[in-house]
């Protein structure tokens, strides 16, 4: 991280064993994408199959912002990407000609599940927008709102016999009667309660 010119470290949180890391943000991680060498912790086969793993994803990134890529070879270049990901292991375990691999399907992500099978098909209809244009904040920010109406508008998937419903359920309850008003402007009609506080007198 020295010969990237990257601050990174590792800490114990005082008190306890937990161990905690620097952050890295923005240009940070692409610096290390582009430039960190694994050999220093790995030996040279592995680290030349890791090195691989990331240089290429950092040419992925490169590549997806650009308007002139080409969607039919990033379509290409991701599968291939998603194959070097999926690096089986060699051989019997516990023996010297046993090759770790990388990583198992099960650690395929949502996110990559939309870079190698979504991705190319945005890319060719919306292209010229480029993907700077896009964003998942909404998203996040729906997530948010149902997380939060899970904890406050809901009995948690509790109550007893009739009583009890689905979370699921009550959250877009709640969600079709708000859309609802919103759209009837049923908010707007009807002037908000007010709230009266009232102070109880202290005796002397």
């Amino acid at each position: 991280m020295n010969r990237i010119k990257i601050s990174f470290g590792f800490w114990q949180e005082q008190g306890t064993q937990n161990w905690s890391y620097t952050s890295l943000i923005g240009g940070d991680k692409e610096i290390v994408l582009k430039n960190f060498n694994f050999g220093v912790v790995f030996n040279e086969e592995r680290a030349f199959l890791i090195n691989r793993l990331w240089r290429d994803f950092y040419q992925l990134y490169i590549n997806m912002k650009s308007n002139e890529t080409n969607p039919s070879q990033f379509a290409n270049q991701t599968k291939e990407w998603l194959d070097l990901f999926l690096t089986p292991s060699q051989g019997e375990p516990n023996t010297i000609n046993f090759k770790i691999g990388l990583y198992h399907p099960k650690d395929v992500t949502p996110y990559m599940h939309v870079l190698v099978n979504h991705l190319p098909e945005f890319m060719e209809r919306h292209q010229r927008f480029r993907l700077d244009a896009f964003s998942c904040s909404p998203v996040k920010k729906k997530n948010h709102d149902q997380v939060s109406a899970f904890f406050q508008k809901t009995m948690k998937d509790g109550g007893k016999d009739m009583e009890r419903k689905s979370a699921i359920f009550e959250i877009l309850h709640y969600e079709n009667r708000s859309l609802y008003f919103a759209q009837k402007g049923t908010i707007d009609k009807y002037p908000k309660p007010q709230h009266i506080h009232v102070k109880k007198k202290l005796k002397n």
